[in-house]
């Protein structure tokens, strides 16, 4: 499915989260494509 990290990530920031997140990912290039996905979901939510 699709998840909306975007959202997911404001919520976490909202409440106070500091923990870790952590992504399953199938193949080395997913993992590679998910972490740059991720890094700009963070920078735009500012986490």
């Amino acid at each position: 499915g699709v998840i909306d990290w975007k959202r997911i990530v404001t919520r976490l920031k909202k409440a106070g989260f500091a923990g870790v997140l952590s992504v399953e990912c199938g193949t080395e290039d997913e993992a590679v494509r998910s972490l740059a996905y991720m890094k700009t979901v963070l920078k735009e939510v500012g986490a």
